[in-house]
């Protein structure tokens, strides 16, 4: 018999893979086993061994060298012992050098990850790194007949049912013959309608009569018996399983306004599963944010209670993180730097929510690929996960016309609706209907530069005009200020407006009181809603007439005040003016001019603050300052006067809503605090100065560039300096400092993206000891303020967690607090506004809790002291007023 020939040990080519070389290496070993090693087949083994050199060319992973290496030497040592005089005489084999030109092109691969949308049963294949989560979750349905799957956008809970439960179950299921079936949809506005379909085509070819027809037999018959369900699908679906999937079940509110059919359909999903001894199942996916709205349906109520059937998607660990990213990679070839998969993973471990920023970010770095290999220079490029959306974002947007931002602008606000409650509906639109935004083209132009971005999603139709299009996922929202930022002035279009027709049916209501009549920025802020119903268009006609009557009356608060500050300040100026020669008194009189311009703003900003005056009033006397501060000398020596000024004109300009003025002013405030600081850092004045002027500076920051990062590196100056203080002196005051700070830098933390809530809990607590050890010693107002003040900031903060028990409580301690004060100071601003909001705050937890009419009560009161508030200064209290009264319209809507 011939000798049997070693595989592939003549080709000239070198192996393309190092899995090729160790599939031939094995194949080699057992030839030679069976065969022995004559000349020819040492030869063979030469050649063989001059190919897998040639392999390192495409090598770079030191793993993947050394595995190389060592299948060389290992059969350069067989020929050795073997008595081969080329081998006993050459050197040891050695791989060659790695060269990038030789490393595979991906070109024509697929890109292995998902981009914004979910992963489908489909992509069963390439969906790594859940099997935890997966296995955990069949668990829960092997004892629950119906399942909630819960989590934040972002944490992948379609996927992991889509990709992961539902090919697992079917591969278990159908081995066992039991051939299942899966009814997987999303609700939108008629969710039997929606179900029905999936039915209908899980059941093709069975003899069912024509679609239309079958549907509205079946609705009509759901709608008389919700339970019909289950003996629906007994006859459609005789001995088989069904497994009915319901993704996005906040859809059911959303997207559905009747309530009796959302009750209904509850109740017919409750019915297909009554025990788990039922061979069907339900899941419902679900946004955590709609999870109290869905278990008050009456049909669900029992899983409330029943943890076992509420499934929450872990976030992603570590390992989690780094299979998501390199299994994917391993089908196609995809290298990265080394240290790049290991930051991606550390970015994204524990994160809830960010499992669609990752696999974003994944598709971008494909993109930018060099040949088979993502850089650090593509890295740096892309950004990590938390940046990378809003990087590719923004670079769309920053390179439209004038125009097609405009264009961009109404796109996405017709496919994202923010509800008046803080949540957004995503929702789909035909390429036909967004033409109808913009007449221009613009529009189109910008719908494909999103939808080659990937931020924008198209789903071809059966015509071009017919294709729909929608965002994929809300982490868009999350991750891309100016998104966001468009949606929340659309939301306070949204509450401006209900708001202000409810004002106007309320003041119909009683009469037509002039309290209920709007004025100044309030009245013309309303102008723009005119439209919005007859009886608005009737209140606003009202308030302009009883404007026009009072136009020619002046405010006549504060004027004696005013007017002796105003002398003051002349009398200043008059001699500075005249001796200038003087330099000495030149400077002691500037110094009182600005004494004169800061006790006017003090005087200013605690009269508004305090309710005394409006703010169109504040307006109006904040001229003779500005005018006067103007002429004031600078010099070294005037710096602790002017300082304390700025300061001051920050106040009332952040009073007025002039907040970039006011920033502008805190940042000179700050600068000049900060240099005479460092050039006397034990001055009790310099300290004091940059407290006050780097906690402004913070907020300024929040309230205009919206950059809690940088807000919070200013707080925390604030707060050494407040600690410096307080240390120097024991006056109440400056513990106050602390305390104040503490709740500033406990509110910047919630802003983070993602929030700190457990440092927030933290400082709120550390400013709530503060106040209490300071009530202890001393109980005056200010000091029962502080107390009360972080006891609400600590009850909002549980009320954001929806831990409404912990946020009651919180919100009942402070209650007597504020109410104390607020009858203390009947007719001061600052206590009849803090008790109003803590009663809006209680209402919304009590609303939480489902304990509607406990809301009701506090709603209702929130109400009744911003009524008050409000007839005095719409411009300042209108807002909170709306929203009380929009609370109360929506849970009397409840009953």
């Amino acid at each position: 018999m011939p000798t049997e020939q070693l595989p592939g040990a003549d080709a000239s080519e070198r192996f393309e893979s190092l899995f090729e070389l160790r599939a031939q290496h094995l194949e080699m070993m057992r030839t030679i086993r069976r065969n022995g090693c004559d000349e020819d087949a040492a030869g063979r083994i030469r050649q063989f061994i001059d190919r897998a050199k040639a392999i390192g060319t495409r090598l770079d992973l030191l793993a993947d060298r050394d595995a190389a290496q060592n299948i060389i030497t290992y059969w350069a040592s067989y020929l050795f012992t073997g008595g081969d005089r080329e081998a006993l005489a050459a050197a040891l084999p050695v791989l060659d050098p790695f060269d990038p030109a030789n490393a595979p092109d991906l070109g024509k691969a697929a890109c292995p990850y998902k981009g914004l949308s979910a992963f489908g049963e489909e992509d069963a294949g390439g969906f790594f790194g859940r099997g935890d989560a997966v296995k955990a979750l069949l668990d829960r349905l092997g004892g629950q007949p119906m399942v909630l799957v819960i989590g934040p956008m972002g944490s992948g809970k379609t996927s992991l049912v889509t990709a992961g439960v539902i090919p697992t179950l079917k591969l278990r299921m159908t081995g066992k013959d039991k051939n299942p079936v899966f009814a997987v949809l999303l609700p939108g506005t008629d969710p039997f309608d929606a179900l029905l379909r999936q039915l209908y085509e899980a059941a093709a070819g069975s003899g069912l009569p024509e679609l239309g027809t079958w549907i509205s037999k079946q609705k009509k018959k759901l709608g008389r018996s919700p339970q019909y369900l289950r003996t629906l699908l007994n006859n459609t679906f005789p001995g088989r399983p069904v497994f009915i999937v319901i993704d996005r079940f906040e859809e059911v509110f959303t997207h559905c306004s009747d309530p009796q059919l959302r009750e209904k359909f509850a109740e017919a999903l409750s019915s297909v599963c009554p025990t788990a001894q039922t061979p069907n199942r339900v899941i419902l996916i679900i946004g955590e944010s709609y999870q109290k709205q869905a278990l008050n349906l009456a049909a669900l109520k029992p899983l409330d209670k029943n943890l076992a059937a509420r499934f929450t998607v872990p976030p992603l660990t570590y390992a989690e993180a780094l299979s998501i990213v390199e299994s994917p990679a391993g089908t196609v070839g995809l290298k990265f730097d080394e240290g790049i998969v290991e930051d991606l993973a550390e970015d994204v471990e524990g994160q809830a929510g960010a499992l669609a920023a990752l696999q974003f970010t994944l598709g971008k770095l494909w993109n930018e690929r060099e040949r088979n290999r993502i850089t650090w220079e593509a890295y740096r490029k892309v950004g990590r996960p938390r940046e990378a959306l809003q990087r590719t974002a923004e670079a769309v947007f920053e390179n439209l016309s004038h125009e097609e931002q405009d264009a961009a602008r109404k796109l996405f606000l017709r496919l994202v609706d923010p509800t008046v409650a803080g949540y957004f509906i995503r929702r789909s639109a035909r390429r036909d209907a967004l033409s109808q935004l913009d007449r221009t083209g613009a529009l189109a132009r910008v719908l494909e530069k999103y939808v080659e971005a990937g931020l924008i999603r198209r789903r071809p139709g059966a015509k071009w005009d017919d294709d729909f299009f929608d965002v994929p996922h809300e982490a868009l929202i999350n991750y891309w200020p100016r998104l966001a930022d468009w949606l929340q002035k659309r939301r306070e279009h949204s509450e401006t407006e209900r708001g202000l027709v409810e004002t106007a049916r309320l003041w119909q209501k009683s009469g037509y009181e002039t309290g209920y009549l709007l004025s100044g920025d309030a009245l013309n802020e309303a102008e723009a809603y005119r439209e919005a119903a007859p009886e608005l268009a009737e209140l606003i006609a009202a308030s302009r007439e009883a404007e026009r009557r009072q136009s020619r009356r002046k405010v006549r608060i504060t004027t004696a005040v005013i007017t002796a500050l105003v002398g003051l300040l002349l009398v200043a100026l008059w001699q500075w003016n005249n001796a200038e020669e003087q330099r000495k008194i030149a400077d002691r009189n500037a110094e009182v001019a600005l004494v004169a311009i800061s006790a006017m703003l003090k005087s200013i900003h605690d009269q508004y603050l305090h309710g005394a005056i409006t703010t169109n009033a504040a307006k109006d006397l904040l001229k003779p300052p500005e005018e006067n501060f103007a002429y004031v000398k600078q010099g070294p020596e005037l710096d602790k006067a002017r300082v304390l000024a700025l300061v001051d004109f920050v106040d009332v300009y952040s009073d007025t809503g002039n907040y970039r003025t006011a920033l502008e002013e805190a940042k000179q405030a700050k600068k000049l605090s900060e240099e005479n600081f460092k050039n006397d850092r034990g001055n009790d004045a310099w300290q004091l100065n940059l407290y006050e002027s780097a906690f402004r500076l913070g907020d300024s920051i929040d309230q205009v560039e919206h950059d809690p990062d940088r807000a919070l590196v200013e707080y925390w100056l604030a707060h050494g300096m407040a600690v410096r203080l307080a240390k120097n002196g024991t006056t109440s005051e400056r513990k106050r400092n602390i305390a104040f700070i503490e709740n500033k830098i406990g509110d910047m933390s919630l802003e983070l993206k993602p929030p700190n809530w457990q440092e927030a809990q933290e400082h709120y607590e550390a400013a709530l000891e503060v106040g209490e050890r300071l009530v202890a010693n001393e109980p005056d107002p200010e000091n029962e303020k502080t107390v009360g003040d972080a006891r609400t900031r600590l009850g909002k903060l549980f009320a954001d967690q929806e831990r409404w028990n912990n946020a009651i409580e919180q919100y009942q301690i402070a209650l007597p607090i504020r109410r104390r004060l607020a009858e203390q100071l009947p007719n001061d601003a600052v206590y009849q506004g803090n008790l109003s909001t803590l009663y809006y705050y209680m209402g919304n937890a009590y609303e939480g809790a489902n304990r509607d009419e406990d809301a009701l009560r506090q709603y209702e009161k929130a109400l009744e002291i911003t009524d008050r508030l409000a007839s005095r200064d719409p411009d300042r209290w209108q807002k909170l007023r709306n929203r009380a009264s929009s609370a109360i319209v929506r849970v009397r809507g409840k009953r």
